[in-house]
């Protein structure tokens, strides 16, 4: 007896010796630590947005990732001494590989992309800056005026979205913002060349504005639109600039009554008016329309540009009550009551009122307002 238990003894050390042996190569090893590294290099490129910035990669370290844990759950179900994990090991060790792939691909996509985002916020915060520099005080349609809000908007937006570091809205907020601002910007230059054909004439009516001023030793007004100034020589020097407000519609020569545009060409005073002749504290009446802007209206109406029954309009004044900021008359210039005392000082019946588009050259604007800090 004690021979057959001593053998069996041996043969089951043995078999278990065997089994251990067996069981301690790798193949039999559980892959729960390489399923663990996968998961969690999946887990980190998901958190780096790798499903944004580089998903096909992610998706293929997922796919081998669900394929090692249906491998590993097949190899449990069978018999202990038959079990491979190998093959489910393998792809754990894969899908790590090229989740970490995925990693490092998306950081170093989303560092581009921040760096691409920011240079373009600051391109777009100058190129509005810039417009409001050298056209905020352009008159624009409805439509153009809501483009600009838009562009505002969008802008805000992207800068908001980018400080949440959600960069792939910020980016697409400012490719919108840009197309606005630079079609608007676009716009608003061809409009600018345009009115600033006519500037050597403008030079021409000033100049020979103050030669009279000095040669004739009086006083002459000279009003620069587009700087919103009104100038006052006295015998050919400049002694007073004063801040004016125009037609809601300045830009251009007024065609007609209504479209709040405020005349350009050579006037002069034919009434002061005080008290009550104005409801504007003080003003002084000039002779629009002279000979030329009724030659010009009727030119225009038989051409069909103007309407018949519209009429060319009258009752342009220099007069007080401005100061609101902004352009507002239906043509006429508007000054602040204390300014208007200075202008009306200087004036009498017959001085003349020299209206312009610019006293500077459009190029000569831009470069000033673009060297802005």
């Amino acid at each position: 007896m004690l021979r057959y238990f001593i053998a069996l003894i041996v043969v089951v050390v043995l078999i278990t010796t065997i089994v251990f042996i067996r069981l301690s190569n790798s193949q039999y090893i559980s892959p729960a630590s390489e399923i663990s590294i996968a998961r969690t290099a999946i887990t980190s490129a998901m958190q780096a947005k790798s499903d944004s910035y580089a998903y096909p990669t992610l998706k293929r370290a997922q796919t081998l990732y669900d394929s090692a844990m249906n491998l590993w759950s097949t190899e449990n179900e069978r018999f202990i001494l038959y079990r491979d994990y190998q093959s489910a090991r393998n792809l754990a060790n894969e899908a790590a590989k090229i989740a970490n792939s995925a990693l490092r691909t998306a950081k170093l996509a989303e560092s581009e992309l921040k760096q691409l985002v920011a240079d373009q916020l600051g391109r777009i915060d100058k190129m509005i800056l810039n417009y409001d520099q050298n056209y905020a005080n352009v008159p624009l349609t409805k439509s153009l005026r809501q483009e600009l809000a838009n562009a505002r908007l969008l802008y805000h937006e992207a800068k908001s979205a980018y400080e949440r570091k959600d960069l792939k809205r910020s980016k697409l907020k400012l490719d919108n913002a840009q197309v606005l601002i630079t079609g608007l910007t676009d716009h608003t230059h061809q409009l600018l060349a345009n009115y600033f054909e006519e500037y050597d004439q403008w030079m021409k009516w000033v100049n020979k504005a103050i030669v009279r001023s000095s040669r004739e030793k009086t006083t002459s007004i000279v009003v620069d639109k587009f700087a919103r100034e009104c100038k006052i020589y006295k015998s050919g020097k400049l002694v007073k600039t004063l801040p004016v407000e125009l037609g809601a519609n300045w830009i251009g020569d007024k065609m007609h009554q209504g479209d709040k545009t405020t005349p350009e060409g050579n006037y002069h005073i034919v009434k002061t008016k005080v008290n009550g002749d104005t409801r504007y504290y003080k003003a002084l009446l000039i002779n629009y329309p002279n000979d030329e802007d009724k030659i010009r209206f009727s030119q225009l109406q038989s051409q069909g540009r103007i309407k018949k029954g519209v009429s060319i309009g009258n009752l342009i004044e220099i007069h007080g009550g401005g100061g609101k900021g902004v352009d507002w008359t239906d043509g006429c210039i508007a000054l602040n009551n204390s300014d208007m005392d200075i202008v009306f000082g200087y004036s009498q019946v017959n001085t003349p009122v020299t209206i312009v588009g610019s006293l500077r050259p459009l190029d000569e604007i831009r470069t000033s307002s673009s060297a802005k800090p």
